[in-house]
């Protein structure tokens, strides 16, 4: 819905009528939403459409002209209202992650007693506890979770290492997929030894032998089979030659945007997922990687778009893994706290004890 002032064109997409008065139109725009329009829509190839018959066919409740005035001043007094708590909500949220930055660092430091304390004050809901991972994942991949080490290299050594394992393995990518990287698209500053890098250039992608259809997995059988699912094991398959593997993978579903490290000496992937073989970089790493940032939506990673666009922060490879060491031993304490917020809420302790 929308009050167009202007005079214009518009598509078959829309309708557009004229209201009698400024009254009934501004109580028109209020109350259609919330009118249900079940069964007064017409099927169009892109979904559900209206047009001049199906809007003649809409029932409104229809009070006084001067009751319509009164509704409508009333409904924007208490939208502005809604709004001046939304500022304020939005106000409070980023103070309480900015707390929530700095009590991260502290535990990149080893004072988890101090900052888990300190978490336990900040963090009020169950809903929180993803902002706080997402917090601990954006410290870690911007280089501010834990200090850099001279002795660990540089990435750009560790990115002409990868280029020399990639020609000697056969690992190809299309031209069209391989993005300039600009210093304009750059999201973020990361340490000097750091390097922005195509994601495309720290994997290997590892197709089945044939595609597996999720009609045709075993319960049981010879070879694990993941599909895209939320369990993502769907079950075995003994009729697909296996993939033979020696680290642990990334698995990456299309559509569910799920991601899983995988350590199976055989897997086959069904339909619809991507198995992600690391090139001489941490198999841990890689998958934080890619859960902090993997797309929003659904629609952007289809067909794989997402793995093929993005750009990532290349850190040096002893400096991976001392980030997924750290990032495992924060994630545990946030499991504490996460369960430490449900049991009291679920009890109706109020807030936790420290």
């Amino acid at each position: 819905m929308s009050i167009l002032g202007v005079d214009a064109c518009h598509n078959e997409a829309i309708a557009a009528f004229f209201p009698l008065n400024d009254t009934l139109r501004d109580y028109l725009f209020n109350i259609l939403p919330a009118v249900n329009m079940t069964g007064r829509t017409a099927n169009a190839i892109k979904g559900k459409t209206l047009n001049s018959e199906t809007i003649a066919l809409i029932e409104v409740p229809l009070p006084p002209l001067a009751e319509q005035k009164r509704i409508v001043q009333k409904i924007e007094e208490l939208m502005k209202q809604l709004d001046d708590l939304e500022i304020k909500k939005q106000k409070s949220d980023e103070t309480r992650t900015r707390f929530a930055r700095s009590a991260m660092q502290t535990l990149g430091r080893g004072e988890s007693k101090i900052a888990f304390e300190n978490l336990i004050e900040i963090i009020r809901r169950p809903e929180d506890i993803k902002e706080l991972e997402n917090a601990l994942l954006s410290l870690a991949f911007s280089g501010k979770l834990i200090p850099q080490d001279k002795k660990d290299g540089t990435a750009e050594e560790l990115y002409s290492q990868i280029q020399i394992e990639k020609i000697k393995n056969g690992v190809k990518h299309k031209i069209k997929d391989i993005i300039k990287i600009k210093a304009e698209e750059i999201p973020f500053e990361i340490p000097k030894s750091w390097k922005w890098v195509n994601l495309l250039d720290v994997y290997a992608s590892v197709a089945s032998s044939d595609k597996i259809k999720t009609t045709e997995i075993k319960t049981e059988g010879e070879w694990p089979v993941i599909d895209q699912g939320e369990k993502f094991i769907s079950g075995y398959i003994s009729t697909v030659k296996p993939i033979i593997i020696d680290t642990p993978v990334v698995v990456f579903g299309d559509h569910t945007l799920n991601v899983k490290l995988v350590d199976f000496n055989f897997v086959a992937g069904a339909d619809g997922t991507k198995i992600l073989k690391p090139i001489l970089c941490d198999s841990k790493w890689l998958y934080f990687l890619i859960k902090y940032f993997k797309p929003k939506s659904r629609g952007y990673s289809r067909h794989f778009k997402y793995l093929n666009e993005k750009i990532i922060p290349l850190s040096p490879i002893a400096e991976q893994k001392r980030i997924v060491k750290k990032v495992e031993e924060i994630m545990a304490l946030i499991n504490q706290l996460r369960d430490v917020i449900v049991g009291s809420k679920s009890q109706g302790r109020g807030r936790p004890k420290k």
